[in-house]
């Protein structure tokens, strides 16, 4: 029996409304930075969603440390509300001094073969490409995955380490957050689905 290897794609390297408006594929870049250490080691992708708000992969969140999220420092404590419970339960929130308004949120449903727009740093470089949503309804997804929270889509290529956190987006608006990749020929890529509740958390701080 094949078992396909489930790969945390950071750490390898050392809400708005529907009324929102859109954002082109072309615009998504200047809302995604780079996460490093306060010495400059890169290892994580982050991006900014309503105002002042963003987002990464929960385990790209090392309690206790200060972090540069591009131009902005934040100590990690403080700033980060994060869960890295597997596929599904692995997503940070944090409020910090992002100028005007992020990218806009998508909550609706996803359908089979729905295109869906990444950009961020694997290893460092950036990368940007379209992929194709696959409905986690395989017996292995349904089994190990909470199906209702994590979104499953196939990448023209393979995504390294470092690209974990970087926005998953649909028709100018986020759906998740980039997590995994499963480490085989198929180039599957798991993302954490977002919620406007997940961001009223962070701002109610």
């Amino acid at each position: 029996m094949r078992i396909s290897l489930v790969i945390l794609l950071g750490l390898l390297v050392a809400g708005v409304a529907d009324s929102s408006p859109l954002v082109g594929e072309a615009d998504v870049g200047r809302h995604v930075f780079r996460m490093e250490t306060l010495g400059g080691d890169f290892y994580c992708t982050a991006f900014a969603v309503e105002e002042k708000v963003g987002v990464t992969a929960g385990h790209c969140v090392l309690f206790g440390i200060v972090v540069r999220v591009g131009p902005y420092t934040l100590y990690t404590t403080r700033s980060f509300k994060a869960e890295a419970l597997g596929p599904g339960r692995d997503k940070a929130v944090f409020w910090f001094g992002y100028p005007g308004r992020g990218l806009p949120l998508y909550e609706g449903p996803l359908q089979h073969g729905d295109k869906l727009y990444t950009e961020g740093y694997p290893a460092g470089v950036r990368l940007a490409m379209v992929c194709d949503y696959d409905a986690p309804t395989t017996a292995f997804f349904s089994a190990v995955l909470r199906v209702e929270a994590v979104g499953v889509m196939r990448c023209p290529r393979d995504l390294r380490g470092g690209a974990s956190g970087s926005p998953v987006v649909k028709g100018g608006r986020v759906v998740g957050v980039l997590t995994h990749h499963i480490s085989d020929e198929r180039n599957v890529a798991l993302f954490t689905r977002l919620s406007n509740k997940d961001l009223e958390e962070v701002q109610r701080e």
